[in-house]
């Protein structure tokens, strides 16, 4: 007999989701030089200040090379389709480089109070690869998978502040692309992909929910004894007590076990299991979750 089909499971979302938005939120560049005025006056020109009405949307630092140069770092919030054509044409003109480009996605919901449970929902199902081995961090009330990375990608979740798009309560998820060979990869390595790009078939092909096992899935799969995978096969009180262990290491400060945090454990163990680990988590449905195809911010 072959390997029974895996059977996908329609996620119950906890809250209403209101509406749903995406839209590019930041584009880093490097530049070797100083953009020419007249191109940095026009950048300034695009970015309207009352999306930002107390903070610069775009942050111009110099930074040094390890090789002891100095270049300048070009940070635009929330730019404008005219605002990526400026740097595109600076990417002509003095060999800009493209470094980061961040898609954000807004779920609004009735009240702050749901935009939490949300997080919760998903931060307990969301895998955003099931070849990451760096357990998350929290900083306040900020998730981040895999921070500080050098060349990748960067998620970060929150749902403590108001959408960028209509200022309601939302659950917030920035998906920050960095470097060179993941923006080619991703398509988004030039202006017309970045102005082009189907943002509903991007978060698709990110997206991906995973319900963790339950503890007693845990127990089961970790006795190798004959019959352990028969419907009754409840497991050693040792296995349960280390499956009871594992899923207390991967809970949440608010009492979430975490899919990211259960899945690095259980390899860490996967010697101990007749299993592979992603074999024991169910695939949920994640189409509740997609936008429009169009970036919120340009329509």
């Amino acid at each position: 007999m072959g390997r029974k089909s895996r059977v996908v499971r329609k996620s119950l979302v906890p809250v209403s989701v209101v509406s749903k938005y995406s839209y590019i939120d930041t584009i880093c560049v490097v530049l070797p030089e100083r953009m020419p005025k007249e191109m940095f006056r026009a950048l300034r020109e695009t970015l309207c200040a009352a999306l930002r009405p107390r903070n610069r949307r775009y942050v111009l630092k110099k930074v040094s090379t390890a090789n002891g140069y100095w270049i300048f770092k070009l940070t635009v919030h929330q730019p404008t389709p005219e605002s990526v054509q400026i740097l595109a044409d600076a990417v002509e003109t003095i060999n800009a480089r493209l470094l980061e480009v961040h898609l954000s996605l807004d779920l609004v919901t009735t009240s702050y109070v749901d935009s939490v449970a949300l997080q919760d929902y998903l931060e307990e199902r969301m895998l955003p690869s099931t070849r990451q081995n760096k357990p998350i961090e929290r900083v306040k009330g900020t998730t981040y998978f895999n921070r500080k990375t050098r060349k990748g990608f960067e998620v970060a979740l929150y749902s403590d502040k108001p959408s960028k798009i209509t200022g309601e309560p939302c659950f917030h998820m920035d998906w920050r692309l960095i470097g060179a060979a993941i923006l080619k990869r991703e398509c988004l390595s030039t202006d017309s992909e970045i102005l082009g790009l189907d943002h509903a078939l991007f978060w698709d092909k990110k997206l991906a929910l995973w319900l963790p096992p339950s503890l007693a899935t845990i127990a089961k799969s970790r006795n190798k004894k004959a019959g352990s995978k028969q419907p009754d096969a409840v497991g050693s009180t040792k296995n349960q007590t280390h499956a009871r262990l594992l899923l207390r290491s991967a809970t949440s400060p608010r009492g979430v076990v975490v899919a990211h945090e259960l899945l690095l454990l259980l390899r860490k163990n996967e010697s101990d299991y007749n299993r592979r680990a992603m074999r024991l988590f169910s695939s949920e449905l994640h189409n509740w979750m997609l936008p429009p195809k169009e970036n919120a911010l340009w329509m």
